[in-house]
């Protein structure tokens, strides 16, 4: 969920071309984020377990085929992933994973309106702050972007179109004027 929300914030964010509805692709990579924790998870379970099964595994949504010393899981329709040590349930794993793939479009719709709901949120509080702040921006040629976190904290950055610049930090609504402050001040930012 987390590398999704990553790609949905970058989207939105970093490449200005924010996604407008869930669709085959974002699910997709979901899918594929899911895949890459699984082989993540297996090598921390087997590792805290000491253990390492040799297998080959082949069915039809999936297989495992030793290379070397370390084993490539291949799912269809996505990018195989590599899992170092093997855990003893693999398959049930696997299985519980082709068991909730007919929802992973539900999982990502709700995942995006929270998103979407966040965005609406951060829209408000930069309208709230602006109105505080805009005078002190405006003169020295800054902008502000705030994302509501999930955690109640706010993402935000100061940032110019005229200079590379950016100056990221973490608040809250009760602290953000006084962080906009301080950062001015320690940044040394001139008019």
């Amino acid at each position: 969920m987390i590398d999704l929300l990553h790609e949905l914030e970058k989207m939105e964010f970093v490449y200005e071309s924010p996604l407008e509805n869930v669709n085959d692709g974002i699910v997709r990579d979901f899918a594929q984020h899911c895949l890459n924790h699984i082989a993540r998870l297996c090598n921390i379970q087997a590792k805290k377990n000491d253990e390492h099964i040799r297998v080959k595994i082949h069915t039809d949504l999936y297989r495992i085929e030793e290379i070397g010393s370390s084993h490539i899981l291949r799912c269809r329709d996505y990018l195989p992933v590599e899992i170092r040590k093997v855990p003893s349930d693999i398959q049930d794993i696997l299985k519980e994973f082709g068991s909730r793939r007919p929802y992973f479009y539900v999982i990502v719709e709700e995942i995006f309106k929270e998103f979407k709901a966040r965005c609406k949120a951060s829209e408000i509080a930069k309208i709230a702050v602006s109105a505080i702040t805009d005078t002190i921006l405006a003169n020295r040629r800054l902008k502000l972007r705030i994302h509501c976190s999930p955690d109640g904290y706010w993402r935000c950055l100061l940032y110019s179109d005229q200079e590379s610049v950016g100056y990221p930090f973490f608040t809250t609504a009760e602290t953000i004027v006084e962080d906009i402050l301080r950062i001015l001040n320690q940044k040394h930012i001139t008019k």
